[in-house]
């Protein structure tokens, strides 16, 4: 796990593998990681943000545009079917984490 010197909190998003056809079915995943955090504030917020974020409840949108890397144009999206939320992981570090799962789905232009 990364461990960066110069913040006190951040998150690490893991893309999952998934097979690039017109819709095919993923599970991602973001660690919400703090450090320093007795009262799991910075932790808490981070996880609140995320979820805004992924689970918008004033536009009830739940989706990521997908780019191509090399045009940067948008090729797709990725649309939430779930989340899930883990409990807390304290380690003696003095590191909390939180991990999210997002179940979703991938519509793109490639077949």
């Amino acid at each position: 796990m990364p461990k960066p010197t110069d913040v006190n909190s951040w998150i690490i998003f893991l893309t999952g593998e998934y097979n690039p056809k017109l819709f095919t079915r993923i599970k991602s995943q973001i660690h919400c990681v703090s450090r320093q955090d007795g009262e799991s504030e910075n932790l808490i917020n981070i996880v609140t943000a995320v979820v805004n974020v992924i689970d918008n409840k004033d536009t009830g949108l739940r989706s990521i545009d997908f780019y191509d890397k090399a045009t940067a144009t948008i090729i797709g999206d990725i649309r939430i079917e779930n989340l899930t939320i883990r409990q807390q992981q304290p380690y003696d570090t003095g590191i909390s984490s939180v991990l999210i799962d997002i179940y979703a789905r991938i519509k793109t232009g490639r077949i």
